[in-house]
């Protein structure tokens, strides 16, 4: 294909000068299908799509068919579906991993209320995210970028490039680049009102948002724009739905050592073994007893004890019942861009957007839930008859199990609120060189404060209530001596027997952070043509970025000095800026030759210099080989690199005891463990292999087929050991470079280990991308058909020399990553003003853990295939003599119950069974309806 010659003033606007060109009536698809898409997107829109952005590369006007796999999602489909937020809607597509969210909440309450995307389950910060193929600032100092910040309404499509890009857009891209592309030629004006709710009447959802675009001085000027408000407001707990059964792997009772017996088995709602809302005694000659109502003493039935789980008997599940499925968020986006063509060939713009959330997170991690709470036999808020046999029995004191909820639970409200401004010039030079410059400026400002988070040090000092000799009443045992201290005597022996007072001085304060983003970003680039060859153009591109990161926050004092439960917030300080520099060319080799129509190679460098690691380079090469008509190949090598976040560099993170065999001294101690950031850290190395098959069989019009197989390997990823780790690697020899991180006094014993995030990790991932496209009139109407299908082969984790294999099982906090297979279908047909899409969601089946066969260790290991439906009807209608379509969907059609995955022993969450559940998976809200209005003057 030869270069794009129309004229520049509207192509600059388009593509800001950088990015292949592909001229979709003519080419013959564009990677993983991309024609389908778009041209359904060109009908949405109401005008030709007639170029075509690719991430992939910088390079423009050449036609070069991309080696690096692309999937396309059209604007079309998400007013489709209507998905509560954009990330909603990518994240169930196959090649996308786990990621939380307000509809998959994590479960502290400090820092959530972003929505990601995390391309391979590599994690988000290994995700680049461009807006119009610029970076955009993230919403954290531990980067990410909040998705909910881009203009919804004004997106044109959204390219995601499944294999490394840095050579082509800089860090970040091991996984791939997710970009949000604006349709920068809306013209009209537009109102699209939509809801939604559960047949549980609860998931409400209700958002509206007005889009704009017109031009001026005779289309030299054109501004477009975009506002929209978003609120979620229902807070969604486990027992909100009837197939919540709060489960877990657990010891077997009937098993024996060689009697066939399943080592494992698994069960339903079971809970922290001997603890209880009201208190259970743990120790001494009084153990077994618990306490109800106001304080009644009762036997406690212990039921089948499991090292840190018990099941039957009073098992407690008073904070498994508070795990949320969904958390609050609301939202709101202004967003406006402005072109204007200063000459015929320079056009410059600008762009301005400012957007808030709130979102709020339970803490489900926060409860003050102890084994071995000391209570002395004094108690005045004992039971007296127990206080008589204490003294009877000579027992000072004794252990009191107790899960202690008073008042609301732990939660934290996170207020968000980004601003973004664009400035820059897009021109040409000659017939066929362009260029473009810019400079951007954002910033992120989150406010999180934190409630009902209980302070231990004053938690100890309430329980330890006794009658005061001179007044008889109750008061703490530390104001005897020390009357002013302020303690407030604490009542835990039985149900909501606290008062307001007590609860107050145990929960302190508020605690707080203040944390500030900034990225500031100028790049600069030009691409065309360099020469001719027998075979067609030989294209370039190169250009320049240079960007600064900043952060910082404050909080409150009780949180500095670790006062709290958990969540304790720390000031945080840092910056770097980052220099770099690429080329990239595509040659064409061969064409129209016997058995070769085309054969074109594709090459990129790119070096980065980091203010806080020095320099780095990445590279990439690639080739497409165009075998007939019908018939593409394609491969992609490349070098791509993952920079540590400002979080990783300088984190003063957080700090407690953890309990530390010491070979030096050959003894167990409980020791202080602290962990910072490391400022020393380097960037990730990835080395990535995408190759694969297009098929467009003339034969069968409308049919595309796509193949990619990938793989990609992190040498050097980040990672954080832990206190006991650390210390053990380093007397073991396998890791003597941990040794300075371990802190003795002068009788030698371990008094610190300081924890830092460090290269030591290894990361391998590979598997098969599939994709399908048909387009075909069926009838009297049109048929479109799309599928996507990832098939993990491989995800393993190498740490300290072992691997493990996580693809294949799906446990959350065990090693788990995916299933093997993932996939989704959509079948749309279109007759008349009517349209019908009928699509489904598959997970394959899977296992708990890969090493195990069910009724050895376990009594069952496979968990079975997972499939939701979901149904939309759009009629497009003329309202007062303006194009209007309707919009009715049903998600999870069928009201199919999750599968039920079990917490697994070993893993961190396995004393919290509540969390059991893979809900990114597995649709935990059964059958929801959403309805749309969307009109356009």
């Amino acid at each position: 294909m030869g270069s794009n010659t129309h004229a520049y003033g509207t192509a600059a606007r388009r593509s800001r000068g950088i990015g292949i060109r592909a001229a979709l009536l003519a080419s013959s698809g564009l990677m993983l299908l991309a024609q389908p898409a778009l041209a359904q997107q060109s009908q949405a829109l109401g005008g030709n799509v007639d170029e075509v952005v690719v991430t992939g590369s910088r390079i423009a006007n050449n036609g070069f068919q991309q080696p690096t796999p692309v999937t396309v999602v059209g604007q079309e489909d998400l007013q489709r579906e209507m998905p509560p937020t954009i990330a909603d809607f990518l994240n169930e597509l196959p090649s996308f991993g786990f990621s939380y969210s307000a509809r998959n909440p994590g479960n502290g309450v400090a820092g959530g209320g972003t929505e990601s995307v995390n391309l391979r389950g590599l994690g988000t910060n290994r995700t680049l995210v461009l807006l119009d193929n610029r970076r955009v600032v993230p919403s954290s100092p531990g980067g990410g970028v909040d998705t909910i910040t881009m203009p919804s309404s004004l997106m044109k499509r959204v390219e995601i490039v499944t294999g490394g890009a840095s050579a082509a857009w800089g860090a970040d891209a091991v996984a791939g680049v997710v970009n949000f592309v604006l349709n920068h030629d809306y013209e009209g004006f537009a109102v699209n009102v939509q809801a939604g709710i559960s047949q549980r009447n609860d998931d409400k959802q209700i958002s509206t948002d007005v889009t704009f675009g017109k031009k001026f001085m005779d289309g030299r000027l054109r501004v477009i724009g975009n506002f929209k408000y978003s609120d979620s407001p229902d807070v969604i707990k486990n027992p909100d739905r009837p197939w919540w059964r709060n489960r877990a792997a657990v010891n077997n009772p009937a098993y024996v050592a060689g009697n066939g017996k399943p080592q494992l088995i698994t069960v339903d709602f079971p809970g922290q073994a001997l603890v209880a809302p009201g208190g259970v005694i743990t120790s001494g000659p009084l153990r077994g007893i618990q306490f109800v109502g106001s304080g009644s003493p009762v036997p406690y039935n212990a039921g089948n004890p499991s090292g840190q789980l018990q099941f039957g008997g009073d098992v407690d599940l008073s904070i498994s019942r508070q795990f949320d499925l969904a958390s609050p968020l609301k939202y709101g986006n202004a967003f406006v861009h402005a072109d204007f063509d200063l000459t015929p060939d320079i056009t410059a713009y600008a762009e301005l957007s400012v957007d808030g959330s709130r979102y709020a997170d339970s803490g489900y991690f926060y409860y003050e839930r102890v084994g071995n709470l000391t209570i002395q036999a004094d108690n005045a808020y004992l039971d007296p008859s127990l206080q008589q046999r204490l003294v009877a029995l000579g027992q000072s004191s004794f252990s009191l199990g107790l899960t202690f909820i008073a008042g609301d639970p732990p939660h934290s409200i996170n207020d968000r609120r980004v601003w973004r401004g664009v400035v820059g010039l897009d021109g040409k030079f000659g017939e066929n060189w362009k260029w473009g410059a810019y400079f951007q400026h954002g910033e992120t400002k989150v406010d999180t404060t934190t409630y009902n988070n209980p302070m231990p040090a004053n938690f100890l000092l309430a329980v330890d209530a006794v009658r005061s000799p001179a007044t008889g009443a109750i008061v703490c045992r530390s104001t005897l001596t020390n009357p002013t201290n302020g303690c407030v005597p604490l009542d835990v022996f039985g149900n909501n027997v606290s008062s307001a007072q007590a609860q107050k001085y145990v929960q302190g304060t508020l605690a707080w952070q203040s944390t500030h983003v900034q990225l500031d970003v100028f790049s600069a680039d030009a691409s065309g043509k360099l020469f001719t060859l027998p075979a067609g153009d030989v294209t370039g591109a190169f250009g320049v970025d240079y960007y600064r990161e900043e952060a910082d926050s404050n909080n409150d004092p009780l949180s500095t000095q670790r006062l709290f439960a958990s969540g304790n917030f720390q000031p945080f300080s840092g910056s770097r800026n980052v220099k770099e520099a690429f080329v990239e060319t595509s040659i064409p080799i061969l064409k129209d030759l016997p058995l070769v129509k085309s054969l074109e190679f594709n090459a990129a460098g790119r070096i980065t210099n980091y203010s806080t690691s020095g320099s780095v380079e990445t590279w990439k090469l690639g080739a497409t080989y165009q075998m007939t008509d019908d018939l593409r190949f394609r491969i992609t090598k490349s070098k791509d690199i993952r920079a540590p976040t400002l979080n990783d560099l300088y984190s003063k993170g957080n700090s407690g005891t953890q309990n530390v065999f010491d070979p030096v001294l050959n003894k167990t101690a409980q020791v202080f463990f602290v962990s910072s950031g490391n400022p020393d850290l380097k960037p990730e190395d990835a080395d990535t292999l995408t190759a694969g098959i297009v098929y467009h069989p003339h034969y069968l019009s409308g049919l595309e087929l796509s193949l990619d197989y990938y793989r990609i390997g992190i040498q050097g990823a980040i990672s954080t050991v832990g206190s006991a780790d650390t210390v053990a690697r380093c007397y073991n020899g396998t890791e003597p470079a941990l040794c300075k991180f371990i802190v003795r006094d002068a009788s030698n014993a371990i008094v610190r280990v300081n924890s830092a995030p460090q290269n030591i990790d290894e990361l391998f991932t590979s598997g098969y991308d599939f994709e399908l496209d048909y387009r075909h009139t069926l009838g009297p109407g049109d048929l479109t058909i799309r599928a996507l299908a990832t098939y993990l082969a491989q995800f393993n984790t190498t740490d300290n020399g072992i691997t493990i294999k996580q693809a294949g099982f799906v446990n959350l906090g065990s090693n788990g990553i995916d299933p093997f297979l993932r996939g989704s279908v959509s079948a749309t047909y279109t007759q008349g003003p009517m349209s019908y899409t009928l699509r489904s969601r598959l997970v394959g089946p899977t296992k708990l853990n890969r090493a195990w066969t069910s009724g050895v260790q376990i009594d069952q290991n496979d968990l079975p295939p997972y499939a939701d439906f979901g149904l939309t009807l759009v009629y497009k209608a003329k309202v007062f003599g303006q194009d209007t379509d309707f919009t009715f969907d049903v998600e999870n059609l069928f009201d199919t119950e999750p599968v039920r995955v079990p917490v697994l022993p070993g893993s961190g969450i396995y004393s919290f069974p509540g969390l059991a559940g893979r809900y990114d998976l597995y649709d935990p809200f059964g059958r929801e309806f959403r309805v749309g209005v969307r009109t356009k003057w």
